[in-house]
C-alpha cells in the first residue's frame, strides 16, 4: 500500500462518535439521527488499536504483492466522496503510495459486522492495459472492536479480508456458468484452476466457484466456503483465515498485481481428495475434520483449534440442493457451506488463546492436566493422549505450539521442548503419544532456517561424565555454560528395565529456541544408580504422588462406605424382622389378653 498512516475525522463523511449520548447523522443518501451508545464513542484507546491493525496490514499485504511503478492521478477533487469517506476540499494522494486506504471507524446499523470496504476510484495500467484501484476506503464499525490481544489476530483477518476487496477481489473475474439447476458465477482464469485441479487432485476441473449464497453482500464476490472453509476469502470469518495460493492467484490472474507465493499459508481443506468433494459433500471423508459424527470433539480440519461436529436433524426440511445424507432434514448447521456437515471452531477452543478455567471446554478437554500443551500466535491443534508421568492416556484434542521449517518438516513442543514430529511422537516422562500431521497441512513454503539442529553426536554410549561432541547446523546459538554446549540430559525415567538409559537431549538458545532428540545417546549405569534414578524421578513428580494416594484412598473410601451401607441396611432389616417376629409371639401367648405397652424388644403387661 505504501505511505504512512495519519487521523484525521474531517474525511468521514458519517462523524465518529465522540461521547456518549452523541446526536449523529447515519447516511449519506437517506440520512437518520442516531445517538450513540457507549460502544460506540471513538475512545484514544480504539485509534490507538485501529492504527496496530493497519500497520500490521499494511506490511502483511507488502509481503504479499508488488504492483508497477506508474504514475497516476493523485489529485482528489474538492466535494468528491470515497465511499462513507468525503473530501471536503482537494486532496492529494502521498506520492510513494501505490493504494491509498481512507479508515473510518463509525456505528454502522447491520449487528455483528466488524468491517467493510470498496474500492472508490482505478486507473490504467498501461503496462498491461488494465485498470488497477489505487483508493478505497474501509469502515471499521467502533462497537465491534475488541481491544485485547487475544482478539487482534481474528480482528486483523477481516480487515486484511475487506481491503483485498478494496483492491479488487470483487468477483468481476467471474462468467456465469450453468451447474445443474443452479446458475453460479465461477472462475475459469487458468491461473487460478490449474492451482485448483493441482490442490484438489482432479484433472479434469475446468471452474472454480465463487460463492452462491449469503445475499448480495456474500455471493459472487467470495470463493466457494463449502469448498473453501478457512480460507481467507471465503464469506464467513474463520478462527485462522488463510492467505492461500487461491487468493493469490486471483490477484495474478487481474495482471495489474505480482504476487509472491512463497508467502502462501498452508491450506489443507480438500487437498488431494479428489473430484468427487467438489460436488457432493456426503462423499467426505470421515477424518481430518471433514464428515463426522454429531457432537464429537476434534481439531479442526486447519488445526487451528479444538472443534466440535455441526450435525443437526432440523424440523424444517433443508433446501434441496442441499440435502447431502439420505435424509431432508439432516445437515450442518452452516448454511453458507451448503449445510455440509464438518468439525466446526468452538469460540472457546481456539489455540492461539488461552482456555479460561470458567469454561466447560477447560474440564471437557481436560486442560488442567499436564499434556505437554501451550497455546500462542504459532500454536496448533493436534490428536494427542500425551499425559505427564502417566503410563498411558486418554486420546483428546490439544493445542502445542508449532514451529516450521518449510513444508518439509516441523516441531512440536511438548512441555516447553521442540521434537520433529513425524508420524508417531513419543516423549520421554510422558505415557500415550501424539498423532503428527503431514507437514503441507501445517507449513507453508517458508519456515525457520536458522533453529539449532543436532545431527549426530561423537559417541553413541556413554558412561557418566563422559564428553560428548555435538555435529549439527547452527549450534553456535546454543548457549554455552563453562565452555560446554548446554544440553539437558534427563535418564530418569520411572519405566525403566534394564540399566541402560535413553538420553534426553536438548539443545537449548531460550525458551521459544530449542531443539529436544531422545535416540541419539544411551546413558550406560552401574546397576547401583538405579535406586537412586528411582528416588530423583519421586522427587521430581512428589505432586504425583502425593495426589494419587489421595485418589486412591478416596476410591477406597466411596468402595468401603457402599458395602458398609449395605451391611448395615441389611442387618436393620434383620433386626426389624426379629423384633416383630417377638411381639407377634408374646401377643399370641398372653392369656389375660390385657393391653400390652410394646417397646423395641419386649412387651410389659398392664
Amino acid at each position: 500500500m505504501g505511505g504512512g498512516i495519519q487521523s484525521d475525522y474531517s474525511y468521514s463523511a458519517v462523524p465518529p462518535c465522540l461521547y456518549e449520548n452523541q446526536a449523529i447523522s447515519m447516511g449519506i443518501i437517506n440520512p437518520t439521527i442516531y445517538r450513540c451508545l457507549a460502544d460506540d464513542v471513538l475512545t484514544p484507546e480504539k485509534v490507538e488499536y485501529i492504527s496496530r491493525l493497519f500497520k500490521a496490514l499494511n506490511d502483511s499485504i507488502s509481503s504479499y504483492f508488488q504492483v508497477h511503478q506508474i504514475d497516476f492521478k493523485k489529485q482528489v477533487a474538492a466535494g468528491k466522496y470515497c465511499g462513507d469517506a468525503k473530501f471536503e476540499s482537494s486532496y492529494t494522494i502521498p506520492s510513494d503510495t501505490d493504494f491509498h486506504i481512507m479508515v473510518l471507524s463509525h456505528p454502522y446499523s447491520t449487528p455483528g459486522v466488524l468491517a467493510y470496504a470498496a474500492s472508490c476510484s482505478s486507473t490504467s495500467d498501461y503496462l498491461v492495459n488494465r485498470q488497477r484501484p489505487v483508493l478505497g476506503y474501509v469502515n471499521v464499525v467502533t462497537k465491534q472492536l475488541k481491544l485485547s490481544e487475544d482478539n487482534f489476530r481474528d480482528q486483523l483477518g477481516v480487515v486484511f479480508h475487506e481491503c483485498m476487496h478494496a483492491m479488487g477481489f470483487d468477483g468481476d473475474l467471474a462468467v456465469d456458468k450453468q451447474v445443474g439447476d443452479l446458475n453460479l458465477r465461477v472462475i475459469t482464469d487458468e491461473i487460478v484452476v490449474s492451482r485448483a485441479r493441482k490442490h484438489f487432485n482432479c484433472p479434469n476441473m475446468s471452474y472454480v466457484p465463487l460463492e452462491d449464497g449469503g445475499g448480495s453482500g456474500t455471493a459472487g464476490s467470495h470463493w466457494e466456503r463449502r469448498l473453501f472453509i478457512s480460507e481467507i476469502m471465503n464469506g464467513i470469518a474463520s478462527t485462522n483465515p488463510r492467505v492461500s495460493e487461491f487468493t493469490l492467484a486471483y490477484f495474478e490472474a487481474m495482471l495489474v498485481y505480482k504476487v509472491n507465493y512463497d508467502q502462501a499459508d498452508a491450506f489443507s481443506w480438500g487437498r488431494n481428495e479428489g473430484c468427487s468433494f467438489l460436488y457432493n459433500c456426503s462423499e467426505w471423508r470421515k477424518q481430518n475434520g471433514y464428515r463426522c459424527m454429531s457432537g464429537v470433539r476434534r481439531c479442526t480440519n486447519d488445526r487451528s483449534g479444538v472443534g466440535v461436529c455441526d450435525g443437526n436433524t432440523f424440523k424444517e426440511t433443508l433446501n434441496s440442493s442441499y440435502q447431502h445424507y439420505g435424509s431432508p432434514n439432516i445437515g450442518g448447521n452452516d448454511e453458507i457451506a451448503d449445510n455440509c456437515i464438518f468439525v466446526s471452531s468452538l469460540s472457546s477452543g481456539s489455540c492461539f488463546k488461552s482456555v479460561s478455567p470458567l469454561t466447560m471446554d477447560y474440564y471437557i478437554g481436560t486442560e488442567m492436566l499436564n499434556h505437554g500443551q501451550g497455546h500462542g500466535p504459532n500454536a496448533l491443534c493436534f490428536e494427542s493422549s500425551l499425559i505427564k508421568a502417566i503410563p498411558f492416556g486418554i486420546s483428546n484434542s490439544h493445542c502445542y505450539n508449532v514451529s516450521c521449517f518449510n513444508n518439509s518438516y516441523y516441531k512440536v513442543s511438548v512441555d516447553g521442548k521442540y521434537y520433529t514430529c513425524k508420524d508417531r511422537l513419543y516423549v520421554r516422562g510422558f505415557g500415550g503419544l501424539l498423532e503428527c500431521a503431514d507437514p503441507k497441512d501445517i507449513c507453508g513454503v517458508t519456515g525457520v532456517t536458522d533453529w539449532p539442529e543436532v545431527e549426530s553426536v561423537s559417541q553413541s554410549v556413554v558412561q557418566l561424565d563422559t564428553e560428548v561432541v555435538l555435529y549439527g547446523t547452527h549450534l553456535d546459538n546454543v548457549v554455552k555454560v563453562e565452555h560446554m554446549v548446554v544440553f539437558k540430559v534427563d535418564y530418569r525415567d520411572p519405566y525403566v528395565k534394564s540399566v541402560q538409559f535413553k538420553v534426553s537431549l536438548q539443545v537449548y538458545v531460550n525458551e521459544t529456541v530449542n531443539s529436544c532428540y531422545d535416540d541419539f545417546i544411551t546413558l550406560d549405569l552401574p546397576i547401583k544408580y538405579m535406586f537412586l534414578n528411582l528416588g530423583d524421578w519421586t522427587m521430581k513428580n512428589y505432586i504425583f504422588f502425593a495426589v494419587f494416594p489421595v485418589w486412591i484412598i478416596a476410591i477406597c473410601m466411596l468402595i468401603g462406605y457402599g458395602v458398609l451401607s449395605r451391611v448395615v441396611e441389611r442387618q436393620m432389616t434383620e433386626i426389624v424382622e426379629v423384633r416383630k417376629e417377638i411381639n407377634d409371639k408374646l401377643n399370641r401367648s398372653d392369656p389375660s389378653k390385657k393391653k400390652k405397652r410394646c417397646c423395641n424388644c419386649c412387651c410389659e403387661i398392664l
